[in-house]
């Protein structure tokens, strides 16, 4: 009876023995190609942030043009967005009836600004361009349900260090966390990771600089404000031994605190941009309501900031600022700029 038991216990390891080898020579079977055709970390474009001249991303019927440029405050980014937009309502006659029939018309609109922080962050994302994965010597059939067909998804060409680089965009991989990449015909795919590219899936609008400035409050070593014929030097100091707070003060007056100062400044840097003004929306009519100036650590030049009003006709003020940050005239929100100089008063002698 022992020995039929052993010998059964022995059949049986043999029969798991033979299925683990089939499942796994079916295993090799069904995925063995794309295995020894996947490598990850695949440097595609090489080079650093600084490198990136521009990009051109083109997908969903926009356009998101991104170019590094230089001034004398440094290197920033202008982003230009091209979209389409609702237009006037149009009539079309219906098929096989001469009575026409209302049809959305869309117009292509196309608007430019600074990039703000996350801008900066895509070009950190990009330049070096690296792949999570390749996979090499795919099928005409896989690679159209990969979003290759005969009509691509959309298109990716960047500049670096003077040379451009063009790129394919396929669909993304479910979830949504990688998105699909080619050279322009080739039958090799790159997956990337698709969290730094929302901005670009998303219009491109959350790429906008929204402050007026690049520096933070504790930066700040002076500043002179002036409006209407006034005008007011404030600095910075720093609490006795360190222990306190820095204030600022009026720097005839350094060693007093001047508590509207320092609410005044933070009135002013908490004001964020609306819309970047296009070149040929200017405004006629502006207002200057006030211009500053600051100094601030680690900085050789002074940046200026400017406060305009548009008085309304219809008694709608609008507010409007340009800073050597936003490099052009933006718009503001109207309720925290009228607060803004409001308190000038406060500021001004």
């Amino acid at each position: 009876m022992l020995v039929g038991l052993h010998g059964m216990s022995r059949g049986i390891f043999v029969l798991a023995g033979l299925l683990a080898v089939t499942l796994v020579l079916s295993y090799l079977t069904w995925t063995g190609k794309d295995t020894l055709a996947r490598q990850e970390g695949i440097t595609l474009v090489a080079g650093s942030p600084d490198d990136l001249g521009g990009l051109v991303w083109r997908a969903d019927e926009s356009e998101i043009e991104l170019v590094a440029l230089e001034d004398e405050h440094g290197r920033f980014l202008r982003v230009r967005v091209t979209e389409q937009v609702p237009g006037q309502e149009g009539f079309v006659p219906r098929e096989g009836s001469e009575i026409p029939e209302p049809e959305e018309v869309f117009e292509e609109r196309r608007v430019t600004f600074t990039g703000g922080s996350r801008a900066h962050t895509l070009t950190e994302a990009l330049v070096p361009l690296i792949a999570d994965r390749r996979l090499a010597g795919l099928s005409a059939e896989r690679l159209e349900t990969l979003g290759f067909g005969e009509d691509v998804r959309g298109s990716l060409n960047m500049t670096v260090r003077g040379t451009e680089q063009a790129f394919e965009l396929g669909g993304q991989t479910h979830g949504g966390a990688a998105r699909y990449l080619r050279l322009p015909g080739e039958q090799d795919v790159y997956l990337l990771n698709a969290g730094p590219l929302r901005p670009l899936e998303r219009s491109g609008r959350g790429l906008m600089k929204r402050e007026l400035h690049d520096f933070s409050r504790s930066d700040i070593e002076s500043v002179v404000v002036a409006s209407d014929g006034r005008r007011a030097e404030i600095v910075q100091r720093e609490g006795e031994d360190g222990a306190a707070r820095p204030f600022f003060a009026d720097a005839a007056d350094p060693d007093r605190r001047v508590e509207q100062y320092g609410n005044w400044i933070g009135k002013l840097l908490a004001l964020r941009v609306r819309e970047y003004v296009q070149e040929d929306e200017l405004p006629e009519g502006l207002e200057q309501v006030a211009s500053m100036e600051f100094k601030v650590a680690g900085s050789k030049l002074p940046v200026r900031m400017e406060l305009f009003l548009l008085a309304g006709d219809d008694g709608e003020d609008r507010w409007y600022a340009r800073s050597d940050h936003t490099r052009v005239l933006v718009s503001l929100p109207r309720q925290p700029a009228e607060s803004v100089a409001a308190d000038l008063d406060a500021v001004l002698p």
